[in-house]
C-alpha cells in the first residue's frame, strides 16, 4: 500500500526528507484555489517533494460558483511543466456549492477535461464519498465513465 500526505500553507515549512523517511511515497501540495489564489508554499513544496524522490501531485481547491475553465487554466498555468509521473488533482469539497447535482457533475467534468487538454495528463479527483454523493448525486454510467 502506498501512503501519502497533503499539505497547504497551513503546514508552513515541511521537512520532506523526514516525511519520506517516515514511509510516505507521495504528497499532494496545494497549488491554487479559485480563479486567482496561489499557495505561498506551493513552489517550495513542489520542488522539495521532487528533490527527495517522492511522487508529487499539485492540487487545486475549487469553488463551483466560478467558471471551471478559468479555474483549470489558472491551475495548469501555476503548476507549469510536469515531469513524468507528476499528478494534477482536483480537491472538490466546496461546501458553499449551490449547484444542483447535474450542474455539479458538469462543472467537475469541464474542469477535468480542461486540465487534461492543457496539461496532457489525466487529473484525479480528491474528495470524500459522502460529499460527492450529496453534491454529485448518483450520476449516470456515462458520467461515471468520464470521472
Amino acid at each position: 500500500m502506498l501512503e501519502g500526505i497533503d499539505v497547504s500553507d497551513v503546514q508552513g515549512f515541511v521537512n520532506w526528507k523526514k516525511v519520506k523517511d517516515g514511509g510516505y511515497t507521495f504528497a499532494f501540495c496545494k497549488a491554487t484555489d479559485g480563479e486567482t489564489f496561489v499557495a505561498k508554499t506551493f513552489k517550495r513544496n513542489w520542488e522539495s517533494i521532487k528533490s527527495v524522490g517522492m511522487i508529487r501531485g499539485a492540487y487545486h481547491f475549487c469553488h463551483t460558483k466560478n467558471d471551471p475553465i478559468k479555474e483549470a487554466t489558472h491551475f495548469v498555468k501555476t503548476v507549469g511543466v510536469l515531469d513524468l509521473g507528476d499528478m494534477l488533482v482536483l480537491d472538490i469539497e466546496d461546501e458553499k456549492s449551490i449547484l444542483n447535482n447535474e450542474q455539479f457533475i458538469n462543472w467537475t467534468i469541464t474542469f477535468l477535461d480542461t486540465v487534461e487538454q492543457l496539461a496532457n495528463v489525466t487529473p484525479i479527483v480528491y474528495t470524500g464519498g459522502p460529499y460527492f454523493d450529496k453534491h454529485g448525486g448518483k450520476p449516470s454510467d456515462e458520467i461515471v465513465s468520464k470521472l
